[in-house]
């Protein structure tokens, strides 16, 4: 794990039982325990190509920008 994993996977963890409902616990666990990881083995090339041309820099400010379109849709999740 890297340390934008290991927050990112906190993060989900705290905030997944605030948005599910409990009779839907074990559906959206099946579909975050499908996704996280699809999404972890796709981002990986893209960050690696990303840190390759530009640097570090650019890709915490491209992690911070995509955070923050995170924490925008998870706060509008009614």
């Amino acid at each position: 794990y890297t340390a934008f994993g290991i927050v990112s996977e906190t993060a989900s963890q705290s905030i997944t039982p605030q948005l599910i409902d409990k009779e839907n616990f074990s559906r959206g666990y099946a579909i975050i325990s499908t996704s996280y990881p699809l999404s972890q083995v796709i981002v990986a090339p893209i960050a690696l190509v990303i840190y390759s041309i530009f640097g570090l820099g650019v890709m915490f400010f491209i992690y911070a920008f995509l955070t923050l379109i995170d924490v925008i849709i998870e706060s509008n999740i009614k």
